[in-house]
């Protein structure tokens, strides 16, 4: 998993995290999870089929059975 937040080891948060792409996450990887705590990568990652793009604070569905679907999810 890889966690875009303040935290972050990666040289990316020093250069720019909103200049990321999926192939720089993904590297030889086949998929990879992304938790993007600012929620700017959206427009680059969601839809990716090789990145599972979750984004801090925004409601996964409006399905009233939520943690069956994080369960899911892990």
């Amino acid at each position: 998993m890889c966690c875009l937040c303040s935290g972050c080891d990666y040289s990316y948060a020093r250069s720019g995290i909103k200049d990321l792409k999926a192939a720089d996450l993904l590297g030889d990887k086949d998929h990879v999870v992304v938790l993007d705590c600012w929620r700017i990568l959206a427009h680059e990652l969601r839809g990716n089929d090789r990145v599972h793009y979750l984004s801090l604070g925004e409601n996964l569905s409006d399905s009233s059975d939520l943690a069956a679907q994080l369960r899911n999810l892990f």
